[in-house]
């Protein structure tokens, strides 16, 4: 009787093993280096003419086009858990849809205030047309853009989130990681890219 209770036991903690590792897999945020893969890019596409300025049109450019700036990171609140995963989550699929090749899908998962925000910098990403005929091409491994680390996540006080963002995108300068501000607003329960700010890398 008391071997069988061992038994039992031992299965029993090997189960819950099991189970909590399976859980710290798709709960871990982010710990590193990653490419995001195409795959993980899964938001519709863009429905509709995105608009890069309300006062001015930008001219199509290269990747190279988007202008560094130099900014503070804004003060807040340590965002929690579940905050930091939700954002992580943006973050992944929005460089997963431009490895994937996919303005649209990428844009997506921007304000309108974000779009705009994304778009005077870099204008190489308006979307060709407005419904994606076929499936894109995703970029040459090589040439797919490295999430390199991100961080500071913290509530700001008008209820939006803030994340450091490390990215490391070999199609466009500088040559190596380059720090991206991200601000996300809420809306409805999704969180969405509300301000993007492509910084100068010290």
């Amino acid at each position: 009787m008391l071997r069988r209770t061992l038994v039992l036991a031992a299965a029993l903690l090997a189960a819950l093993v099991s189970v909590s590792a399976g859980f710290a897999q798709t709960a871990t945020p982010f710990a590193g280096r990653e490419t995001p893969d195409p795959s993980l890019c899964v938001a519709a596409p863009l429905i509709g003419t995105p608009v890069a300025s309300t006062t001015e049109s930008t001219p199509a450019a290269s990747p190279s086009a988007a202008t560094p700036v130099a900014m503070t990171e804004p003060s807040g609140q340590a965002a929690d858990a579940a905050t930091t995963a939700a954002v992580t989550a943006v973050v992944r699929e929005f460089y997963a849809c431009l490895n994937a090749n996919a303005p649209d899908r990428a844009i997506a998962l921007f304000t309108q205030a974000g779009t705009s925000s994304l778009l005077v910098q870099r204008p190489d990403l308006t979307p060709a047309a407005t419904t994606t005929t076929g499936t894109p091409t995703p970029l040459a491994v090589q040439n797919q853009i490295a999430l390199v680390a991100i961080t500071d996540v913290r509530v700001l006080p008008g209820g939006q989130v803030f994340a450091l963002v490390t990215q490391d995108d070999p199609n466009r300068p500088p040559d190596g990681p380059e720090p991206v501000f991200v601000i996300f607003a809420k809306q409805g329960s999704a969180w969405l890219i509300d301000e993007i700010q492509y910084l100068a890398s010290a």
